[in-house]
């Protein structure tokens, strides 16, 4: 009897336990609730830096996590918070290549020919948001798709000057 008692205590302790990934995990789950508290990570250039750094991290330590698609996709958003749009470009081609078939793709799609239009890569944004619309014609981004296609043969100023018409 004592010793089925203690078996049991040994295997609750055992299953209780958090794994490595876990703890890693929890860890770059903290930092990104800290910056999420801050609403803007322009704010805080550094804890943003860190939190982009354990997201890539985790990726690299555990590349068959179920997570790293969402990890991955917020990697990207903080990085466009932090203005670095080619970087944030070059994560969320990661997840929509890497991770096709995820709630993510699409929108990491969306984003990247996004970060291409910031930087004043029209061409590059147009080719990136055709794909979109072939890949997704049914996602409720794809009528914002053709919208924002059709506004990329406009400059900045030709837009301007037809909004004060």
């Amino acid at each position: 009897m004592r010793l089925s008692f203690l078996f049991c205590l040994v295997i609750l302790s055992l299953s209780s336990c958090k794994t490595e990934k876990d703890k890693s995990l929890e860890k770059v789950m903290s930092l990104e609730m800290e910056l999420k508290a801050l609403e803007d990570a322009s704010t805080n250039m550094e804890l943003a830096k860190e939190v982009v750094f354990a997201y890539q991290e985790f990726v690299k330590a555990y590349p068959e996590a179920t997570e790293n698609p969402e990890l991955l996709y917020k990697c990207g958003e903080v990085y466009k918070g932090m203005g670095k749009e080619l970087m944030s470009a070059k994560v969320f081609f990661q997840v929509q290549s890497n991770y096709p078939n995820t709630k993510y793709a699409p929108l990491a799609l969306f984003l990247q020919g996004h970060a291409f239009e910031a930087i004043g890569q029209r061409l590059t944004a147009k080719t990136i948001y055709e794909e979109f619309l072939e890949r997704y014609p049914e996602h409720p981004y794809s009528e914002q798709v053709i919208g924002m296609i059709a506004l990329l043969q406009y400059s900045d100023e030709e837009l301007i000057e037809q909004f004060q018409k």
